[in-house]
């Protein structure tokens, strides 16, 4: 069984135990994860939060870069569905779709983009941040170029 993320980021040393601890106690008030509190409190930042989240699932971690893009796979996407879920396409292969999640923890994310595409679904862990500044950056908003749900 994986490490829970609390043991994971002290073990690595990136926060220490009474961090933790502070974080659960605010935790019975709040319904946040620990991570999201962790980032809240100024402990870490949201990419050590990715990175131990991927570690924590075996998911690869991956720094995006923009020249990673395939621009008309991320515009084949309905705009709503990749914000709400905080996923950027980023190219394909053959038959197989290369995604950065912002979630490492969100595995039901592969079913949601199956309603999409009938390509195989491999995941990699991104910072949120960037996910969501080269979505801004790089979507359409023209609806001639946006894949709509049916």
């Amino acid at each position: 069984m994986a490490a829970r993320i609390g043991e994971l980021l002290v073990k690595k040393g990136v926060v220490i135990g009474e961090q933790v601890e502070e974080a659960l106690e605010i935790q019975k008030e709040k319904k946040m994860r620990l991570g999201e509190i962790l980032v809240e409190l100024g402990y870490i930042n949201s990419r050590d939060l990715t990175r131990m989240l991927c570690e924590q699932t075996n998911m690869p971690y991956m720094e995006l870069q923009s020249k990673m893009l395939d621009l008309s796979i991320v515009n084949s996407f309905p705009m709503r569905f990749l914000y709400k879920n905080n996923i950027i396409p980023l190219y394909e292969i053959d038959e197989v779709l290369y995604v950065a999640t912002g979630d490492p923890t969100n595995r039901n994310i592969v079913n949601k983009l199956q309603e999409f595409t009938n390509k195989e679904i491999v995941l990699f862990g991104a910072e949120p941040e960037q996910i969501a500044e080269l979505l801004n950056k790089y979507l359409t908003t023209d609806p001639k170029h946006r894949k709509v749900k049916k």
